[in-house]
């Protein structure tokens, strides 16, 4: 993906992100296969080159000129953090995306501020070009919380004072507090929640999963647990949320507290880009003309063949053919009836092989296919079969039979 031919697209969703919002690049695109330690190493000097206003408000800053150029360890600090060298290992291993992770930073004038985070890396080739990332601050609710655990006064008028949707549930699962937001979003009463479980709002956790939900926390009450769900309100709407949950003392017993924010427009962000890639991903091994694959797929598609190979001891076998007399059908026909016969050819080929063939487009009028678990008489008997396919094969272009002396050389 080009950074700057997807920049307005890419400025013109951030008006409708309401989270802090960064894109970071390497100083060059990271092999994915490197070591780890390595890739953490050059990920830490990715730099920011693209932001909302939101995001440098967010660190202290009036513009948001002021975070462009700023490293990730100019972000997030030392590269020699505990913590935050487990949360990029744990994001590589994830294939690059990881939505949830807390941090605790310093703003620009030395304040503690928390925030969650929601990392997306974008890999070609397998090479991470890009980084996005969408921040949330949720300093409010770990000051909160902070306090929370030392003392229980004011707690109803300082959760119903917060925009995030809070809960608070026992042990035993039932709901013990809402806060006003909560109740607003899922259209229930505080009345109509209290004492009930969760589950009446998430209906795709089984009561199994939520028990040992609960279990997790009673065992390691220390940690601050993250993760996404679907909220169901009383009139069936739905609503993606990230919940964050940590144990807390209310009304003289331990309770789970969980912050629940909605979702849904990061969820359309995810799609857009999975799309996004999709595309690329076609474009970039597909043969334009043909529909075929191109060089470069059949080349990896070759290298993981001769990995199963060396694995398994199957043979397989590579066939690499032209067509004969094409240049006499370009000069005679014109250029336009030689790209009508590549499609006619590719098309005729494709009908022949199996699903576990590979069939590329290899260059000019030059066709490849690989052929796994096939030794050299089948792929001899197969291709035989091809050719004499398309040497009978009429060829009508413009009303007009274009050439008998089609034939494949191979």
């Amino acid at each position: 993906m080009n950074y700057d031919t997807n920049h307005e697209k890419r400025s013109s969703l951030m008006q409708y992100i309401q989270e802090g919002f960064y894109v970071m690049l390497p100083q060059s695109p990271i092999k994915i296969s490197t070591e780890i330690d390595l890739q953490i190493e050059l990920i830490y000097q990715c730099k920011v080159v693209d932001c909302n206003k939101k995001m440098a408000t967010m660190y202290g800053y009036s513009k948001k000129d002021n975070l462009i150029g700023m490293t990730l360890a100019d972000l997030h600090g030392s590269s020699d953090n505990p913590e935050n060298i487990a949360f990029l290992k744990e994001w590589v291993r994830s294939d690059y995306v990881i939505n949830g992770f807390v941090s605790e930073e310093q703003d620009k004038n030395g304040n503690m501020i928390w925030f969650t985070n929601n990392v997306i890396g974008i890999v070609e080739d397998g090479y991470l070009t890009e980084v996005y990332g969408i921040q949330s601050d949720i300093t409010k609710f770990m000051e909160t919380s902070n306090k929370l655990k030392k003392s229980e006064r004011n707690l109803k008028s300082v959760l119903d004072g917060m925009m995030t949707h809070i809960c608070i549930i026992g042990f035993d699962g039932k709901i013990l507090e809402i806060n006003n937001a909560f109740e607003l979003l899922l259209e229930y009463s505080r009345e109509e929640l209290i004492g009930e479980s969760l589950l009446m709002i998430e209906h795709e956790l089984s009561e199994e999963m939520y028990k040992e939900l609960i279990n997790l926390h009673i065992e390691n009450p220390d940690i601050l647990r993250n993760y996404e769900a679907i909220h169901t309100s009383k009139s069936g709407k739905t609503y993606p949320v990230l919940q964050h949950a940590s144990v807390i003392e209310y009304n003289e017993q331990k309770s789970i507290l969980i912050s629940s924010r909605d979702i849904s427009t990061l969820k359309v962000y995810e799609e857009k880009l999975e799309k996004a890639n999709e595309k690329l991903e076609l474009l970039a091994t597909t043969d334009t003309l043909t529909g075929l694959f191109n060089r470069r797929k059949m080349q990896e598609r070759l290298e993981h063949e001769i990995i199963r190979c060396k694995r398994t001891k199957d043979p397989f076998t590579v066939v690499l053919a032209d067509i004969d007399y094409f240049k006499e059908v370009n000069d005679q026909y014109g250029h336009d009836c030689g790209d009508y016969i590549l499609m006619q050819v590719a098309e005729l080929m494709k009908k022949q092989i199996r699903g576990q063939d590979t069939l590329c487009r290899w260059g000019g009028e030059e066709f490849m296919l690989l052929l796994p678990q096939t030794n050299i008489n089948g792929a001899r008997h197969l291709i035989e079969k091809i050719r004499k396919l398309i040497s009978e094969h009429d060829y009508i272009y413009n009303n007009e039979k274009s050439s008998s002396n089609n034939n494949l050389w191979y």
